[in-house]
């Protein structure tokens, strides 16, 4: 992990052109984006959605496109990767609708990792978190990832049958189908749900002892020849092992510079 991040700075004026057409054009994914886990009419538990925020992100060319995040620290999110490639400007939202957010925030700068072989991004930004809201507890690195483990993943991307209803968090439980990689964990659905567009950057939570952690961020959504909205598994970034955490504390260092 020797690269050196790279850091794009963003401006809180840009917003002002593009804002009132979001509510238009906030459905169009990016290609490799992940959407929306679903449990149909299942409530997201509090100790889920306090760690959550929503991205509504203008690329290059007037493409507007939805992805998830988690709450780092109190002034950092993390979300994955390539949702942050071509990114003319960038809003953070906290709530559960990002049509209806508790505050918004406009994004400062974002500092992806600078490793080939991982998928995330650091995203600062100003006025602390509002009430409800508080930073993730990562899982301990002892803490295994077996095969049929069981995890919680949560994200704000569309269902496999509505094209349009991405902007709502939902939650899915999912389990662990290839944990061999290294960096990146498979996990399989459950009941059909899966990860689909809009949901990259969400984070996966594994309970432990009556408590939830965080373990990882949505990377992909694989899917066959057929092109589906949704994948037939889902490709999460392990973020909890001795490596990732200590680049983590080197990239909350370099991010607040």
């Amino acid at each position: 992990m020797e690269n050196r991040p790279w850091v794009i700075g963003l401006q809180a004026g840009i917003f002002a052109g593009w804002i009132g057409a979001l509510a238009v054009s906030f459905n169009s994914p990016s290609s490799f984006a992940v959407s929306n886990p679903s449990f149909e009419g299942r409530a997201v538990p509090s100790a889920v959605a306090s760690h959550m925020v929503g991205f509504r992100i203008l690329k290059q060319r007037g493409k507007a496109v939805t992805c998830s995040g988690v709450l780092l620290a109190s002034d950092i999110a993390i979300t994955a990767k390539h949702c942050m490639v071509d990114v003319v400007a960038a809003e953070l939202v906290f709530g559960t609708d990002l049509d209806a957010p508790v505050r918004t925030a406009v994004v400062k700068r974002v500092v992806p990792a600078g490793h080939p072989g991982v998928d995330f991004s650091f995203v600062t930004f100003d006025g602390g978190l509002p009430k409800g809201f508080r930073p993730v507890e990562i899982l301990p690195v002892n803490s295994a990832l077996p095969l049929g483990d069981s995890s919680i993943i949560a994200g704000y991307g569309r269902t496999a049958t509505r094209n349009h209803d991405n902007g709502i968090l939902r939650v899915a439980t999912l389990t662990v189908i290839d944990n061999e990689d290294g960096f990146f964990v498979g996990l399989g659905h459950v009941n059909g749900a899966n990860a689909c567009e809009g949901d990259s950057g969400g984070a996966v939570f594994a309970k432990r002892k009556r408590k939830i952690y965080y373990w990882g961020t949505i990377s992909a959504k694989p899917t066959d020849d057929r092109g589906l909205p949704c994948g037939d598994h889902t490709l999460v970034m392990d973020m909890h092992t001795d490596g990732v955490r200590q680049y983590l504390k080197e990239l909350s260092a370099y991010s607040r510079r």
